[in-house]
């Protein structure tokens, strides 16, 4: 119950203001992983110090990366959310998956992901959020987990009329997110 709670609380953070926070979120899962990565390498050397030494140093080094590289993230995102796509699109057409198939896909995602970056996390955001949002309630209503790693595939499950709310919701989000970023211009550079 209670991560189905969190998950609607940050989905609803991710619909309103992904663009704004995807940064911090970044740099936030890159200290987490680095700290993670840090602590198992420290570990490998030995002494009880080391494991803590590594999870400061790889956790700050790829948070800072993490934060000021966000496009590099972004793109890779791109190409994984291409590979997969070209892959669920492919199957339903009953057409054999091909790995060059997959590269074509992943690469041209990875390029639209990257050229237009903000619209990409915005739109992600949006529906990544949306998805959060209305699973974890729905999840409440009816006991079942929908949220988290392990539940990840259920989403395929989920009713008709749920998955169209979802995408209404995402539809919804990218005009609140875009209207949002609008209304508050970058600050320019003063001379």
């Amino acid at each position: 119950m209670v991560i189905n709670i969190v998950a609607i609380i940050i989905g609803t953070i991710a619909c309103l203001f992904g663009y704004k926070v995807v940064r911090i979120w970044l740099a936030l899962a890159g200290l987490l992983l680095g700290a993670a990565l840090g602590y198992y390498l420290g570990g490998l050397i030995g002494g009880q110090i080391w494991p803590i030494v590594g999870a400061i140093a790889i956790g700050l080094v790829i948070c800072l990366l993490s934060y000021f590289l966000y496009r590099v993230g972004a793109v890779l995102i791109g190409a994984l959310l291409g590979a997969a796509f070209t892959s669920v699109i492919l199957t339903a057409l009953n057409v054999a998956v091909l790995p060059w198939m997959l590269l074509v896909g992943a690469v041209l995602v990875a390029v639209i992901a990257g050229v237009f970056l903000k619209e990409f996390i915005i739109i992600g955001s949006s529906f990544q959020g949306a998805y959060m949002i209305v699973a974890g309630v729905y999840a409440l209503v009816t006991g079942i987990s929908y949220v988290g790693f392990e539940a990840g595939m259920r989403a395929v499950e989920l009713p008709w009329f749920i998955i169209a709310i979802i995408a209404l919701l995402g539809i919804v989000a990218v005009v609140i997110q875009n209207k949002i970023e609008k209304n508050n211009p970058p600050k320019q550079a003063q001379a």
